[in-house]
């Protein structure tokens, strides 16, 4: 009969970068600062948007983000944009606000952050009510099957893992190039599949399934397709798996240094949701690895063709 495994054991092996098969009770502990932490199992595991949860992901990505990249990614992606407080923006992707509250306050545009997730409203809204430029920041719910989108209101738009998220992609491309004015920009950072083809590979499949949240990914080619037929101009494609991959990486790393230093402590719940977390980026990352899944950026303007 196989051992049932603490919560220590199963942090451990994925610390170790390894399963842990069953009966084997124990691996290799460089994380001796955790024993004190995982020493009690959970009661229960928390709703997956559960402020625990929230908090927890926020230390692994940054205050204010539930993703890889940050501040430095956000503003990289926004800086071409060269946005002032003339400009109307609209975030798609806006987590719990990290980043919309950091374009905002870089370049003092007005911007509409659209959030499609109701159990983020909250915490979405209280970051915004706590930061310095909340009068610039209207919060949005909406659902992307639905929306209508004001014809010709918005300068610049950014798009961070988010069109992954809808199933109907043709409908919300639509809608965005309504939204956008003449000689609009808009950021796409997107999962993609490699090549043209819709056939979704059995891992990566896996990884889908094991996601809270339904992905439905397109083909990298289709999103250009779909671009160039709204007679948008795709001034740039980009392969940045590499740099997405980076970022898991360091921000994990981060984060267990400042366990390791004492300066971060965690409860069973915590340690609970990092394990989660682990399991969830480490599958991606090794997908990345492997050529099977792709982040690609898209950089589009809307010329004056009509």
């Amino acid at each position: 009969m196989a051992l049932q495994h603490s919560l220590k054991d199963k942090f451990r092996a994925w610390w170790a970068g390894r399963d842990l098969p069953p009966g084997e009770a124990e691996v290799s502990d460089p994380l001796g600062q955790f024993d004190a932490m995982l020493s009690e199992e959970p009661e229960g595991e928390p709703e997956y948007w559960d402020k625990k949860r929230l908090n927890l992901m926020q230390e692994i990505w940054g205050h204010g983000y539930l993703v890889p990249g940050g501040v430095d990614q956000t503003l990289t992606l926004t800086k071409p944009f060269a946005m002032n407080k003339d400009h109307q923006m609209m975030d798609l992707s806006p987590d719990l606000g990290g980043g919309t509250v950091a374009i905002a306050s870089e370049f003092d545009c007005s911007i509409q952050a659209y959030q499609m997730v109701p159990d983020l409203l909250l915490p979405l809204k209280e970051h915004f009510d706590s930061s310095s430029v909340k009068g610039k920041i209207e919060l949005v719910p909406f659902n992307p099957t639905t929306v209508e989108f004001k014809t010709r209101s918005i300068d610049c738009i950014l798009a961070r893992e988010f069109f992954c998220l809808v199933e109907d992609k043709v409908r919300i491309f639509e809608q965005i190039n309504k939204a956008m004015r003449i000689y609009g920009q808009l950021t796409i950072t997107d999962f993609v599949l490699p090549g043209n083809s819709d056939q979704v590979p059995p891992a990566v499949q896996k990884w889908i399934d094991q996601e809270e949240q339904d992905y439905y990914l397109w083909p990298k080619e289709r999103y250009e397709e779909q671009i160039k037929a709204l007679r948008l101009d795709l001034r740039i494609s980009e392969d940045i798996s590499q740099t997405f991959h980076g970022q898991i990486l360091s921000s994990f790393q981060n984060f267990m240094s400042r366990i390791n230093d004492g300066s971060l402590r965690g409860t069973p719940v915590q340690m609970m949701v990092l394990i989660q977390e682990t399991e969830r980026w480490a599958r991606c990352a090794a997908l990345l690895e492997r050529g099977q899944l792709m982040v690609q950026r898209y950089f589009v303007l809307k010329s004056p063709k009509e």
